[in-house]
């Protein structure tokens, strides 16, 4: 005789396991919360053997929603390290196989280690740093997946290139991306647009440096810009690719990121030139 009731499949029938999905994915849209699911690029080759992606990049952004699964606070903890205290604040989510499908380009198996969430909310960016696809363990039979446990952390920036085209998103890291200052000569042409990609030199295509602005002030001329590749120089034109701005460097320091408020760079080196010679007479920099 069956130990168990026979009027009932729990584990094999389809009907059973497609309403358990339904009703996960019901809670989830109910108690859940909105975010944006970010999948990690590269423009580099990815090194398997030591986990490095040198080039990160993102550039596209996903609606779906997730629930948060630990409502009470981080976990994670505090960790002693050989390079100091490091503070994991862990959060974990629950996200929807159903919706992943749905929303997210099929090119993309499950969320990926590496890739982030935004929560439209909170106004907060996490890195996943695991994804648990045995979250609903045997309760339901493992011939179907419900969903995936997301283990995230928050997202520490390291000039990663975000465009994702979600204004709020890339709001929030313009706050902490590298940004330097440059003063700009009077006189100018036109306003630069925030975002736009501006260079120096006769074209964009063989321009000797290129970034994207993050903040303008006309009434100061002060213009911060963002992904700088090559070196901006003074006395030389900075075009705006979509605003025909035209503006001439009058001075800039690249010591200071404007977003770093930790940033010492230029008190650290005013300390270092009053005793540190680095002239031809010393190359070495003895004291």
């Amino acid at each position: 005789m069956c130990p168990t009731n026979v009027f009932f499949n729990n584990f094999n029938a389809r009907n059973e396991q497609s309403l358990y999905e339904e009703l996960i994915g019901e809670v989830i849209q109910i108690y859940g919360i909105d975010s944006f699911y970010l999948p990690r690029t590269s423009e580099s080759s990815f090194d398997l053997l030591f986990g490095d992606d040198p080039t990160k990049k993102y550039d596209s952004a996903y609606p779906i929603e997730v629930y948060i699964k630990n409502v009470d606070e981080f976990e994670g903890g505090d960790l002693f390290t050989k390079f100091g205290i490091e503070v994991r604040k862990q959060v974990r989510f629950i996200m929807p196989n159903r919706a992943f499908k749905q929303r997210v380009p099929s090119e993309y198996k499950r969320p990926r280690e590496g890739d982030l969430l935004w929560l439209s909310n909170f106004k907060a960016l996490f890195e996943i740093k695991f994804v648990n696809e045995e979250n609903f363990f045997y309760a339901f039979g493992q011939e179907h997946l419900y969903g995936f446990e997301l283990i995230c952390e928050k997202f520490r920036y390291s000039d990663e290139q975000m465009e994702v085209g979600v204004e709020s998103i890339e709001d929030k890291i313009d706050e902490v991306i590298t940004a330097y200052e440059y003063v700009m000569q009077a006189n100018g042409i036109s306003t630069y647009a925030i975002s736009e990609t501006v260079y120096q030199g006769a074209n964009v295509s063989s321009a000797t440096a290129t970034a994207d602005v993050c903040r303008w002030d006309r009434p100061t001329r002060k213009l911060e810009l963002k992904n700088i590749k090559g070196k901006f120089v003074a006395n030389s034109l900075v075009i705006g690719v979509t605003s025909g701005a035209t503006w001439n460097i009058a001075s800039y320091s690249t010591l200071e990121d404007m977003n770093a408020n930790l940033n010492d760079n230029t008190l650290l080196q005013e300390e270092a030139d009053s005793f540190l010679d680095f002239s031809e007479d010393n190359p070495w920099g003895d004291p």
